[in-house]
C-alpha cells in the first residue's frame, strides 16, 4: 500500500492534548497504534456468521471534535459499533477500544492484535487481565479472555477463531524468534451492553478500564479546548463539523508546545490561531472559486494532521483574504448558502484580528465587521460593487437575484450601501 493510499485510508488521528498523536483509526474501523507498534483488529460472531470488520463491512467516521472512530457493523436485528479514542495517563496515554452490542441478541467479539507496519511481535503472555506485547506495550482487558488463539501472522488465527477451534482455558505464553505473532482474544456480549480495552505502555498505567473517561467525557474536554483560536459559524453541518475536527487535529499535532515541521501545519496554526506566533496577511487574490475544492475536502478534513491543515488554509482562503489594505469577504459566495447567516470570530493577521458576519434583510445581506485600523472591507461575491472604510460597522449590500435564493424573511426599507454607525458586538 503507497503513502497516498494510506492516507486515504484514515479517518482520525488519535491522540491526547497531554502526549499528541499516538496513533490512526482506518476507514475499515482497524486502529494502528504507531507509538505501540501494533494494531487492534476486531471480529464479531453472530448468531448467523462472523464479520471482520477490516475487510470492508464497517461504516466509519470520526463521530464528534474530539480525535476518534466510530464503526458500525450489521448484526441480526441492530449493529455491533467500535468506538477508539485515546485519553491521557498518570504515566502514558491509553488508546480505548470500547466494542457496543446494539442488537437483541448476544455477541462474540474477537479482539485481534498484530504488529503495526515496522513492528514485530515476538512474545506474548496475560498476567491476570493484562495482555502482554514484547517488552513495549500493554493491552488492559476486562477480564481474562474466554477463549484465545495465537499464530504465526501468515498463517494467521482466522481459521482458528471462524472454525471454532480457539482455545479455552488459561493463556499460555507464546514466543516466536521470528517475531510475527497475531493474536485473538474472545469474549462474549451480552445484548445492549458494552465491553471495551485499553493499550498503552508496559510503563504506563494499570487499573480497571471500566473507570476510564467514555468518550461523551472525551468530546466534552476537546469541545472546551477549541474555545480559543478562530471560530466560524457556517450554515453547512457537515463544514460546521469538519472545522471543529479539523481544528482539533492541528491542536493535536502541536500538543506539549512541539513545533510544526510541516509547513502547511504551520501555517494553518498561524492562520487559525492554534498557538502559534501571529499569521501574517495572506495576498494575492485568485480568480477560481474555491468552494468546490472546500466542500469535497470536509469529509476528511480531521484524518490527519497534513490533511486538516490543508483544508483549514483552503477554507480560510475561501472566506476572506487580506490584500494591502482592505478585507475581501467571501470572495466566491456558495449559491447554496443564500440567504443563510454567516460569521467569522477573531481570525488573525498581521494587522490584527479580522471579524464579520452576514445575516440578510429580506433579500439584501448585511455585513457586520471588524476589522484592523485603516482596512477597508469588500464583498466581491455578493456586491462587486460595494466597499466601505473603517475598522467596524455594518453595510446592507445590493439585493440577491430572489431567483437564486433560499426562502427569505421580508425585505427591509434601508437604502443599499448604507454603513451603521454603531453596530452589533463581535464580543
Amino acid at each position: 500500500m503507497t503513502a497516498r493510499d494510506r492516507e486515504a485510508e484514515l479517518v482520525s488521528v488519535l491522540g491526547t492534548l497531554a502526549d499528541g498523536v499516538v496513533g490512526h483509526g482506518g476507514r475499515r474501523g482497524l486502529l494502528t497504534l504507531e507509538t505501540l507498534g501494533i494494531e487492534i483488529d476486531w471480529w464479531v460472531g453472530a448468531d448467523d456468521a462472523w464479520r471482520i470488520p477490516s475487510e470492508g463491512s464497517a461504516h466509519t467516521v470520526r463521530p464528534g471534535v474530539a480525535p476518534a472512530i466510530d464503526a458500525r457493523v450489521r448484526v441480526p436485528g441492530g449493529e455491533a459499533v467500535l468506538r477508539g479514542y485515546a485519553v491521557a495517563g498518570e504515566r502514558a496515554p491509553l488508546v480505548v477500544a470500547e466494542l457496543e452490542n446494539a442488537s437483541p441478541a448476544p455477541l462474540v467479539i474477537a479482539w485481534v492484535v498484530r504488529a503495526a507496519p515496522s513492528y514485530r511481535i515476538g512474545r506474548v503472555a496475560i498476567d491476570g487481565s493484562t495482555l502482554l506485547i514484547d517488552q513495549r506495550a500493554r493491552v488492559e482487558l476486562p477480564r481474562a479472555p474466554l477463549r484465545w488463539a495465537v499464530a504465526a501472522r501468515a498463517t494467521g488465527v482466522r481459521e482458528t477463531v471462524l472454525g471454532g477451534a480457539a482455545v479455552s482455558g488459561p493463556f499460555e505464553t507464546v514466543a516466536s524468534r521470528r517475531g510475527d505473532l497475531e493474536i485473538a482474544l474472545l469474549f462474549p456480549v451480552a445484548h445492549r451492553t458494552r465491553t471495551r480495552l485499553a493499550a498503552t505502555t508496559v510503563g504506563g498505567d494499570e487499573g480497571s478500564v471500566a473507570r476510564l473517561p467514555g468518550l461523551d467525557d472525551v468530546e466534552r474536554g476537546w469541545s472546551a479546548a477549541l474555545e480559543r483560536g478562530t471560530r466560524v459559524e457556517l450554515p453547512d453541518d457537515v463544514m460546521q463539523a469538519a472545522v471543529d475536527s479539523a481544528r482539533a487535529t492541528v491542536l493535536l499535532a502541536l500538543a506539549r508546545g512541539r513545533s510544526p515541521r510541516d509547513r502547511r501545519l504551520s501555517q494553518a496554526a498561524q492562520l487559525w490561531d492554534l498557538g502559534v506566533s501571529s499569521a501574517r496577511s495572506r495576498g494575492g487574490a485568485s480568480s477560481d472559486d474555491p468552494w468546490p475544492r472546500v466542500r469535497e475536502g470536509a469529509t476528511r478534513a480531521g484524518s490527519s494532521p497534513s490533511a486538516a491543515a490543508e483544508w483549514l488554509i483552503a477554507l480560510r482562503d475561501a472566506l476572506f483574504r487580506a490584500e494591502q489594505n482592505r478585507i475581501s469577504v467571501l470572495p466566491h459566495f456558495p449559491v447554496e448558502w443564500l440567504g443563510r447567516a454567516i460569521a467569522v470570530h477573531d481570525a488573525p493577521t498581521a494587522a490584527g484580528p479580522v471579524s464579520f458576519a452576514l445575516r440578510w434583510h429580506g433579500a439584501r445581506p448585511a455585513l457586520l465587521w471588524e476589522v484592523p485600523e485603516g482596512f477597508g472591507v469588500r464583498a466581491p461575491g455578493l456586491d462587486p460593487a460595494w466597499e466601505a472604510i473603517g475598522s467596524s460597522g455594518e453595510g446592507l449590500l445590493a439585493e440577491v437575484d430572489r431567483t437564486r435564493l433560499l426562502p427569505l424573511g421580508t425585505a427591509t426599507g434601508a437604502e443599499h450601501g448604507i454603513v451603521i454607525d454603531e453596530p452589533e458586538s463581535f464580543s
